[in-house]
């Protein structure tokens, strides 16, 4: 910047990323220039991926859902690549922050409580030429991605962050604290497993009422993620939860090391690997079998053993047979590409 004191932009793209959208430039750059107070403009990013994309790497429901919501409240935050900054903005928080392993979330964080503002174009902005898709690389990225943002919840908790208004410090809160949940699912999974397994709920109801409640809280569910997702098909938004819950332990294992490291230490960072390594990884996957193993049993034992009333069981037997489809895509994955590497791939 101090070579070239001239120039107003700089876009940011992973060296190994392709190009989108040929007007990419012009339409960030007329973003920026129409309006001033823009410190930052994010686009869509996509990956060659092999057809079905069964590691989520497209984002999808991210990109076509979650950033335009944040790009409503101004809390849309730099994705990496893909990414035109103003200059005289990062000047502001003196260059890219080196904190976290990775800088693209915290220089938005950084930008946004000094009052920059953030803008997201739906346009494709770069093609990733080679997306994780083989268990350790991908655990490595999204391992990457939690430490990171569990890293911001600890130690710049956006609660307490000045500069922040209501609506981002909520939209950071809900992002950082996504992970945290992994905590809670564990919890939810050993009970529903002692549940099933000895009649032991942690509830005191009719049997009747304890049906309809799970019948509407379900139903609830299903029709907020529809309504949330909505143009997106119902199988993209099923997978994409199940690589989410199916991630629950790389996501624990990441909200202990931030807290491990502390805020001054920094993590190791490796770069992701831009290659594939197909393999049987079972190993990899011990935990999810585990647990998809554990809910098994205890399903077998209340049907066996009838442990408890049928109409209570039936809601316990829905949530067991909800978390085993969740961990079976990870599980699936684990050998993925080991008999389809002339399968196509799609961008």
């Amino acid at each position: 910047m101090k070579q070239f004191p001239r120039i107003l932009y700089v876009e940011t793209r992973d060296a190994d990323d392709l190009v989108g959208s040929k007007d990419f430039l012009s339409y960030c750059l007329e973003v920026l220039i129409k309006d001033p107070k823009v410190s930052f403009v994010q686009t869509i990013k996509q990956c060659k991926v092999r057809e079905g994309d069964p590691f989520c790497n497209q984002e999808s429901i991210f990109y076509q859902r979650v950033m335009p919501a944040r790009h409503a409240s101004n809390a849309v935050f730099p994705c990496g690549s893909g990414l035109v900054w103003r200059i005289s903005e990062l000047k502001r928080i003196n260059g890219f922050p080196s904190w976290n392993l990775v800088e693209d979330l915290q220089s938005g964080y950084e930008i946004l409580r000094r009052g920059g503002a953030g803008a997201f174009l739906p346009i494709i902005g770069t093609i990733g030429q080679v997306a994780p898709e083989d268990i350790p690389n991908f655990y490595k990225q999204r391992g990457t991605w939690a430490l990171d943002t569990l890293r911001l919840l600890y130690y710049k908790n956006p609660l307490f962050t000045r500069g922040l208004s209501i609506w981002q410090k909520l939209q950071f809160l809900e992002l950082e604290f996504s992970y945290i949940l992994s905590f809670a699912m564990a919890i939810f999974i050993f009970n529903l497993s002692l549940s099933l397994a000895f009649g032991i709920y942690p509830i005191i109801s009719s049997s009747e009422n304890v049906l309809l409640h799970f019948i509407l809280f379900a139903a609830s569910l299903e029709i907020f993620n529809i309504a949330r997702a909505r143009g997106i098909s119902y199988k993209e938004q099923w997978r994409t939860r199940q690589i989410w819950l199916g991630l629950m332990s790389v996501f624990m294992i990441a909200a202990f090391r931030a807290l491990k490291h502390g805020p001054r230490r920094k993590p190791i960072y490796r770069v992701t690997r831009k290659f594939h390594q197909f393999a049987w990884y079972w190993k990899e996957t011990l935990i999810q079998k585990l647990v998809v193993a554990i809910l098994f049993v205890s399903i077998g034992m209340n049907l066996v053993l009838k442990t408890s009333d049928p109409l209570v069981s039936a809601g316990a037997i829905f949530w067991a047979l909800f978390f085993i489809y969740s961990f079976s895509q990870v599980i699936k994955n684990s050998w993925h590409g080991i008999s389809f590497n002339k399968e196509k791939v799609t961008v």
